[in-house]
């Protein structure tokens, strides 16, 4: 006959694991690491953990219970901080590659590229083109150009007679 665990109701008191330990009691696996690191004698060499010589431990030191919610705590942050660590030296890698423009440098490129769409469809001067653009607002530019670009278009075509 093989060996079983003790059970009592379902529960078995002899549980393989840490983690399946954890999810029996439902107890997180930072306290049972914590635990066998404090010393606690429920942890056999094999692996195996003797639940109910855990809860008396974790009766006599609650500290611990505390100090495994912090440590999820910290390791969340710590999760959070490599991956803005690993974007950052994303974005710096495809700048290094001239991949990436800057923001600025964009915002740059498209009122340039804004001013001359404008100069050319409303055939202003220069000046006065540099200014109203100056002067304007990019959501104000953005919605007169979707507004007047049919109009300036079909105005242009007439008089090129396409």
């Amino acid at each position: 006959m093989k060996n079983t665990p003790k059970t009592d109701k379902g529960f078995k008191f002899l549980q393989p694991s840490m983690s399946a330990a954890a999810a029996a009691t439902t107890i997180p696996l930072a306290v049972f690491k914590l635990a066998k690191r404090a010393g606690c004698d429920a942890f056999c060499s094999n692996g195996n953990v003797k639940v109910e010589r855990l809860m008396p431990f974790l009766q006599k030191h609650p500290e611990l219970l505390v100090e495994a919610e912090l440590a999820e705590e910290i390791a969340a942050i710590r999760l959070e901080r490599a991956k803005a660590a690993a974007r950052l030296a994303r974005v710096q890698a495809d700048l290094a590659e001239g991949l990436a423009v800057p923001k600025s440098e964009a915002i740059r490129a498209i009122t340039r590229f804004v001013m001359a769409l404008k100069f050319k469809s409303l055939a202003l001067p220069k000046r006065l083109a540099q200014r109203l653009a100056l002067e304007s607002d990019r959501l104000l530019l953005s919605n007169c150009w979707k507004r007047n670009s049919r109009r300036c278009f079909v105005a242009l075509n007439a008089n090129t007679g396409r």
